[in-house]
């Protein structure tokens, strides 16, 4: 049953319009795209999200402030834990608002067995996503909000990192 409801959540999540997509993916068939949404962390209404609610992360206070925000896709699959991260970047956030970023494969990245569920991490891993069992390569898009000068020179806001959607998309 779990698995139908998981199902029924990507397919029905793709109802987006081509306008929700980032440009890179405008051409990219509809099959080949996922929508995701088995979020981890603490859901909070977000009027400035597309979807209205998004999950959310603070920084603990006495966190040390790097350039950008790590976000990554780990496989527990694999055996050795260095080969475990498959995709990751540290982003730079440029201002408060929602903007889509590519999670870049790394070069070890091994098609998925769909034997495991792989795991969408941000920075303390308080935030992210499951993805389903998918075989095969993927590129994964997120769409990620930050505020505050922890994540946004001269922000006057409380420092959060806020994740509203996840897309995979199938490469051939």
């Amino acid at each position: 049953m779990k698995s139908v409801v998981m199902l029924f959540a990507c397919l029905t999540g793709f109802a987006m319009l081509a306008s929700d997509l980032p440009d890179e993916l405008k051409n990219v068939p509809e099959e080949s795209i996922s929508r995701v949404n088995h979020f981890i962390g603490k859901r909070v209404k977000d009027p400035e999200s597309d979807q209205k609610v998004s999950v959310v992360m603070e920084p603990a206070k006495n966190a040390k402030k790097y350039p950008g925000v790590l976000m990554g896709v780990y496989d527990p699959g694999h055996k050795k834990v260095n080969r475990a991260v498959i995709a990751a970047t540290r982003v730079k956030i440029k201002d408060e608002k929602y903007h889509w970023y590519k999670i870049p494969s790394l070069p070890h990245a091994l098609d998925l067995s769909g034997d495991q569920r792989i795991l969408i991490y941000f920075e303390n891993w308080s935030i992210g996503c499951y993805l389903p069992k998918f075989k095969g390569k993927y590129e994964y898009w997120v769409s990620v909000r930050a505020q505050g000068p922890y994540y946004v020179d001269g922000s006057a806001r409380e420092d959060k990192l806020f994740l509203d959607q996840v897309i995979v998309v199938k490469i051939k």
